[in-house]
């Protein structure tokens, strides 16, 4: 396991049902930086492309444009 996310559970009042809360362990440009060779083969999704773009810390020898999923 690589232990790059937090999760936990919460329970939304009595007839609600049960969340789980996920957020990343470190720093998001940390994690691409660590995952910058996954990153080149799959693509990058459009919701991180800026974070991506703008990374002095994540290198990429591939086109930034952002996979369509």
């Amino acid at each position: 396991m690589l232990s790059i996310i937090v999760s936990s559970q919460r329970n939304d009042s009595l007839a609600g049902g049960q969340y789980r809360d996920h957020e990343l362990k470190h720093a998001l440009e940390t994690v691409l930086s660590v995952m910058s060779d996954l990153l080149e083969r799959i693509g990058i999704h459009h919701s991180i492309h800026d974070v991506v773009a703008e990374s002095d810390v994540v290198m990429l020898s591939t086109n930034l444009e952002p996979s369509s999923e």
